[in-house]
């Protein structure tokens, strides 16, 4: 019983989440006629820093995410400012083209530099500390419980769990 309800509360955090990306979007087009194919991918670039900058501080699991996002919030507010005000507002006008493909090439490099930085390992983060439940919330792709990884340098592999050496 408690995996059908994990599996419930997860799908509309899920659909939640897809709603605020969708919701952003069409925002942005209707109001500015700027479509933006990075959206998705700032979302994740923030998410990775946020979890990189907890891994850094070594704070504890319940107070780290919210160490991050009063250090990271303004941090995006002022790339986010410079983004639009250098990059994105030149190619504003009629036609929406020059806006997607701007936006386009910054997702496609925002991309490849995450992948560079943190490779395309599988890793788990340990939701035991945040949520006190005594069990994890997820599994890695070889079916194995949840690990603490102490720093981002140690990566899930698929040969077992063992950490990779860099």
């Amino acid at each position: 019983m408690g995996g059908l309800l994990d599996t419930l509360v997860q799908g509309i955090l899920l659909g939640g989440m897809y709603a605020l990306f969708a919701l952003g979007q069409s925002l942005l087009f209707g109001v500015m006629r700027l479509t933006n194919t990075a959206h998705g991918d700032f979302i994740v670039l923030a998410a990775f820093g946020a979890s990189s900058l907890a891994l850094t501080l070594g704070l504890p699991g319940g107070f780290a995410p919210w160490a991050a996002l009063l250090v990271l919030i303004p941090i995006a507010f002022a790339a986010g400012y410079a983004l639009q005000r250098l990059v994105l507002n030149g190619t504003l006008g009629k036609d929406v083209l020059p806006s997607l493909v701007v936006t386009f090439g910054l997702a496609i490099v925002i991309e490849n530099v995450l992948q560079q930085i943190y490779t395309a390992d599988p890793r788990s983060i340990d939701s035991e500390s945040v949520f006190r439940s005594g069990r994890s919330a997820t599994t890695d792709t070889t079916g194995s419980k949840n690990r603490r990884y102490p720093d981002v340098k140690r990566l899930q592999t698929r040969d077992g769990g063992r950490p990779r050496a860099n």
